[in-house]
């Protein structure tokens, strides 16, 4: 049986996805380089089930997976089902076709940080009723 890859993974198991594309640039005395990175962003509540993902540091309502070599001749050959979400001087970030992938992530993002703020509130008068005792 043929391994899916994870664009296949991904949609069968419905995780709303977006894929990036970062230029990562370096400068070396008189000579810049730069390099192109592609990979693929969801929603933190969907890393778990997916092992390949890691954690974002600057956004923690993501996970992220850098796609390989092959995963990215994969991506540019379907090119046509994404439409461009993002596009600056730092890089892309496309989302499939006919799916909002930044209206369903920002509700999700608001939705988790009002349930860690709640849990947050509920550890802080925990302890301030320790401390008072």
């Amino acid at each position: 049986m043929k391994k899916k890859n994870i664009f296949e993974t991904l949609e069968e198991k419905k995780i709303l996805y977006a894929v990036g594309r970062s230029r990562i640039g370096f400068k070396l005395k008189t000579l810049e380089e730069s390099e192109v990175e592609y990979y693929v962003i969801i929603q933190r509540k969907d890393k778990d089930s997916l092992k390949c993902f890691r954690s974002d540091h600057d956004n923690k309502f993501i996970g992220l997976r850098t796609l390989n070599r092959t995963e990215v001749l994969l991506f540019k050959s379907n090119l046509s089902k994404y439409d461009v979400l993002i596009d600056n001087e730092d890089g892309k970030i496309f989302e499939l076709k006919g799916v909002n992938f930044n209206q369903k992530y920002s509700k999700y993002a608001k939705e988790q940080a009002i349930k860690d703020s709640k849990i947050a509130a509920k550890k802080a008068k925990k302890k301030k009723q320790i401390n008072t005792k």
